[in-house]
């Protein structure tokens, strides 16, 4: 599934939209694979999220999550 977004693709709409308005590090496509990540993982809270990337920040790098800092 995720081999088959377009990265810049997805940056682009996101710039289009302001969604890159702010963005120092977190952009629109890490945006997007973080959600899917909580979506699958059926995560409640800021806190089970973070808890979680942090514990799989090796595993996430790969798939071009290379922050892990919600804050």
């Amino acid at each position: 599934l995720i081999k088959s977004l377009d990265c810049e693709k997805i940056v682009e709409i996101s710039r289009k939209y302001d969604g890159e308005k702010y963005v120092k590090s977190f952009d629109g496509y890490t945006r997007l694979l973080t959600m899917l990540y909580v979506v699958i993982q059926r995560f409640d809270s800021l806190r089970e999220i973070e808890k979680s990337m942090t514990a799989e920040v090796r595993k996430l790098h790969h798939i071009g999550i290379n922050t892990v800092s919600l804050a």
